[in-house]
């Protein structure tokens, strides 16, 4: 079998490839705004500090938030509430219900008496059979 050759150079890789173009304008997606105001916080870090990784910018969100006071964290926890409330209007109006769980879907204590059932029926017919027999016998 022939082998192929390979004339490029590692270089001619680097210049030809875009995937790290790609990987580092993916690396800091802001988000959406959640319920958590903690998440809120870190989106706007996430925003505002760029070329850090993504581990120094926990690290420093976290320092940062633990250092803030109450009337700093207010905005934050203001888009949390009102995340809450737009996903609350928004199961309104779809109209959800509660799922009813199927006969699949037991408990673990009814399925324990369900099989328990099972078991002494079977134990029940097998004790009248062996009475048959031995009525049949005698």
């Amino acid at each position: 079998m022939k082998r192929l050759r390979n004339d490029n150079t590692p270089d001619d890789f680097k210049s030809q490839s875009n995937v790290s173009d790609t990987r580092n304008t993916n690396k800091y997606r802001t988000g959406r705004v959640t319920c958590n105001p903690f998440l809120n916080f870190m989106r706007d870090m996430r925003k505002n500090s760029r070329g850090m990784t993504i581990t120094q910018m926990a690290v420093k969100g976290a320092d940062i938030w633990k250092k803030m006071d109450f009337d700093a964290k207010q905005p934050y926890c203001l888009l949390a509430k009102q995340a809450r409330s737009a996903i609350k209007k928004s199961s309104r109006r779809k109209g959800r219900k509660k799922r009813r769980r199927g006969s699949r879907f037991r408990t673990r204590s009814r399925a324990r008496s369900h099989s328990r059932s099972r078991k002494r029926s079977r134990s029940r017919r097998s004790r009248s059979r062996s009475r048959r027999k031995s009525r049949r016998r005698n």
